[in-house]
C-alpha cells in the first residue's frame, strides 16, 4: 500500500492542476449564412475568445447542431452554451428585438447603434435574460438588406401581385399593404425558390445573396431600405457564464465589446463591397428613389405595421409606442 502512495499523490496533484487550467467549452449555435458579415463574426469568435482568456474558454461553432429558430430554446435549456441569435426568430415572442424592422424608423447601422447605446441594448439583454436564461454579450446588424428579382422594381406599385420571400413579420405586413404576397421559404432554398418561380422576389442581406449565388438566378439587385436593421445577438447561457471566474467573465465581456466595435467599423464598406461584387458578376443595381421609398413608407402602408407591433408589444408586457417614440427622438425624427 505504501508503494501506491506516491502514485496517488501524483494523481491528486495532476487532478488539481487540471482543475486550475480547466477549459470551458461552449457549443455556439449559428446559421451557415455564407459570405454574410454575421458569419465572418462567427468565424472570428473562437480565436479571439481563446486569445483573450489564455485558452481557458473554447467556443465551438455549430451550424447544424440545432436549427436556427430553435436555438433560443436550446440556450435556455442548456443544450447550447451559446447562440449567435438572429432577432427575427423571436418576432412573436419578443417583438422589442425587432424594432429595427419597423418601416422608416431606423435608416442605417449608425442610427441602429445610437438607439442601442441609448438604452435599448439593456432592454434586449433583459429579454434574453428573462426569457432564455441568457447573458447578452454583443449585438449588431446584418449587412444591408437587398431585394432580388428578375423584374425591375423601380416603383412602389411594382410590388403589387409579387410573391415575396421576407424574413420578418414587419416586412411581411408591409408587403401585404403594398399588395404583394409574402411567401414562406426555407432559408436554404431561397435562390432555388426564385429560380423555380415559387417566389418572384427575395429579401435578404447582400452578403447572403452573394454567398447563395443569386447572381446566377436573378437579374436585379435592389436597395429599398425595407427591413433596414436586421439584428443579431451573441448570447451565452447563464449557467455556463456563472462557471467562469470573475476575471474570465471580465475578459470575455471585454473581447465581445471589441468584436461589436469592430463589426460596426467595417459594416458600411462590407455592405458596399458585397453589392458591388454582385454587380461585377452581371447583376443590375437599382436604388429606389427617395420619392418611391416615401410612397412605400406612406402612413397608409406603415400604420398597420406599427399598430400590429404595438398590440403584440402590449401582449408581451412592454410599451411599444414609448419605445418607438424614444427611438425617433434619438435618430432626430422628432424633437
Amino acid at each position: 500500500m505504501m508503494k501506491l502512495a506516491p502514485l496517488v499523490l501524483v494523481a491528486a496533484m495532476a487532478a488539481s492542476s487540471a482543475a486550475i487550467a480547466q477549459e470551458h467549452v461552449w457549443k455556439m449555435g449559428h446559421i451557415p449564412a455564407t459570405d454574410s458579415s454575421y458569419l465572418k463574426i462567427v468565424g472570428s469568435i473562437p480565436d479571439r475568445i481563446a486569445k483573450a482568456t489564455g485558452g481557458k474558454v473554447k467556443v465551438e461553432p455549430h451550424p447544424t447542431l440545432v436549427k436556427g429558430p430553435q436555438q433560443p430554446a436550446a440556450l435556455r435549456d442548456g443544450r447550447l452554451e451559446m447562440t449567435m441569435g438572429v432577432n427575427p426568430w423571436l418576432s412573436g415572442e419578443a417583438p422589442i428585438l425587432n424594432i429595427g424592422h419597423l418601416p422608416g424608423l431606423i435608416k442605417d447601422e449608425n442610427e441602429y447603434r445610437k438607439v442601442m447605446d441609448a438604452g435599448l441594448k439593456e432592454d434586449f439583454a433583459k429579454v434574453w435574460a428573462d426569457k432564455y436564461n441568457g447573458v447578452m454579450l454583443a449585438t449588431g446588424v446584418w449587412e444591408d438588406q437587398v431585394i432580388l428579382s428578375n423584374k425591375e422594381l423601380r416603383k412602389a406599385d411594382d410590388f403589387k401581385g409579387m410573391k415575396v420571400r421576407v424574413h420578418n413579420t414587419e416586412a411581411a405586413q408591409l408587403m401585404n399593404a403594398l399588395g404583394a404576397k409574402p411567401t414562406p421559404v426555407v432559408y436554404e432554398e431561397m435562390a432555388l425558390s426564385l429560380q423555380r418561380g415559387i417566389v418572384d422576389v427575395v429579401m435578404t442581406s447582400c452578403g447572403t445573396s452573394h454567398g447563395f449565388g443569386f447572381y446566377t438566378v436573378a437579374k436585379y439587385i435592389h436597395v429599398w431600405k425595407i427591413g433596414t436593421a436586421i439584428g443579431w445577438s451573441a448570447v451565452v447561457n447563464k449557467d455556463a457564464w456563472a462557471k467562469l471566474s470573475p476575471d474570465l467573465q471580465k475578459a470575455v465581456a471585454a473581447e465581445f465589446k471589441a468584436i461589436e466595435d469592430d463589426h460596426y467599423k467595417v459594416h458600411r464598406k462590407y455592405s458596399d463591397d458585397m453589392i458591388q461584387k454582385q454587380v461585377d458578376k452581371g447583376m443590375t443595381l437599382i436604388r429606389a428613389s427617395d420619392e418611391e421609398i416615401a410612397k412605400v413608407f406612406s402612413p397608409q402602408n406603415v400604420e398597420v405595421v406599427y399598430e400590429a407591433f404595438y398590440k403584440l408589444a402590449a401582449e408581451r408586457g412592454f410599451d411599444g409606442k414609448a419605445v418607438v417614440e424614444k427611438a425617433r427622438k434619438i435618430v432626430g425624427q422628432i424633437n
